[in-house]
């Protein structure tokens, strides 16, 4: 089965506002069990930086994953965990889904998606995908 490590870049949606915020994570699987980080830009908060992290902590077994996002406290963010869920394509090259924050806070909630920009050896994701000349 194919995992998530390496380097992924995509963006996410509010459902019912017109907010896109774009962003990169760094995956890490051991097992089942998914870490990471995110940085994106900063579409939340006023007074905050211009860019904001957070950390991830989730479980990919199959196609699904799932995963909790909570932000750093330097971010300013006071918010309830984001929850995420989604699928991998067969390659894990692609993952799609939706979030919100949990089972109060239902009524804020969107969509993702994530692009695998390279993986943890630091292929990139089109050098994966490139036939060699003795497969053509």
């Amino acid at each position: 089965m194919p995992d998530v490590n390496g380097l992924w870049s995509g963006e996410y949606r509010y459902a019912v506002l017109p907010i896109v915020v774009q962003f990169t994570a760094t995956l890490r699987q051991s097992g089942i069990t998914v870490v990471g980080t995110t940085l994106e830009e900063n579409k939340l908060v006023e007074t905050g930086p211009p860019e904001l992290t957070a950390e991830l902590l989730g479980e990919h077994s199959g196609t699904l994953i799932s995963f909790t996002k909570i932000y750093l406290p330097e971010t300013r963010i006071q918010q309830p965990p984001v929850i995420y869920q989604g699928e991998t394509d067969a390659d894990c090259a692609r993952i799609t889904g939706s979030w919100n924050f949990g089972e109060f806070h239902r009524q804020v909630h969107g969509t993702f998606f994530m692009n695998r920009v390279s993986d943890r050896a630091g292929r990139s994701a089109a050098s994966r995908r490139r036939k060699l000349p003795t497969e053509e």
